[in-house]
């Protein structure tokens, strides 16, 4: 395959060693080129390019907004998506079972190529935004948005304290309806409406405040490595 490794060189646990490694272990089979992102929303545009050069997937080595970006750039097209961790909680890697060690991580994503893992996956919009797993009205967003702000609070809310807080403020794998909790399955859209302008993140990334918010469900828009779908215990150690 032809792949595009997109590398965030400001990402928590990328180094230079760790980005040499990933780029030799994909090379061992794949024509790869390297691309680094310097600024915010760099990953989409070089994603963008990618995909209308035909590259065949985009490797990113970031946390979950720089894949979140690269997702961007290639929803709608036959450019898959490859994450690998490198931020520092990596939500989605962990969803697909990624290992957090990016070295380990990209042996699960050279296996899904092999075993023909790419497979489309539906994805979720909000005011024309994609995102992968997560989307937040209100305190999630303005806590995000005050995160963005200030980078040393990133880091110091990684502590296994303040983890535990952040934590309790996802939902539940087992969310159930009660009276204070409308819960659908069958919806394709639905728009939230607000007396003023209330802030909006999605993969944890915060892009503005609306007071209108548009929420869209879009079926099989990304193709995705999925290597969630991979036995685990015959791969190589």
């Amino acid at each position: 395959m032809q792949l595009l490794l997109i590398v965030n060189p400001f990402a928590s646990s990328v180094s230079p060693r760790t980005q040499v490694l990933v780029q030799r272990a994909l090379g061992e089979a794949h024509d790869v080129q390297v691309a680094e992102t310097t600024r915010r929303n760099h990953a989409t545009r070089l994603a963008e390019d990618a995909a209308r050069r035909g590259v065949d997937g985009v490797v990113v080595l970031g946390g979950d907004g720089t894949v979140n970006e690269v997702a961007n750039g290639v929803i709608n097209t036959s450019c898959a998506l490859l994450p690998l961790p490198g931020g520092s909680t990596n939500v989605f890697c962990r969803t697909l079972g990624l290992p957090d060690d990016p070295q380990e991580a990209v042996k699960y994503s050279l296996a899904a190529i092999e075993q023909a893992l790419i497979r489309p996956v539906g994805v979720g919009s909000v005011n024309g935004r994609y995102f992968l797993f997560h989307t937040g009205v209100g305190f999630d967003a303005a806590v995000v948005e005050q995160v963005e702000r200030q980078g040393d609070l990133k880091r110091y809310l990684n502590h296994p304290l303040m983890r535990i807080v952040l934590d309790a403020l996802r939902p539940p794998a087992g969310v159930t309806a009660n009276k204070f909790l409308d819960l659908r399955s069958d919806l394709t859209s639905a728009t939230l409406r607000a007396r003023r302008p209330v802030p909006v993140q999605v993969d944890g990334d915060f892009i503005g405040t609306f007071d209108e918010i548009d929420f869209r469900h879009h079926p099989n828009a990304l193709r995705l490595a999925r290597t969630d779908l991979l036995d685990a215990a015959n791969l190589d150690s």
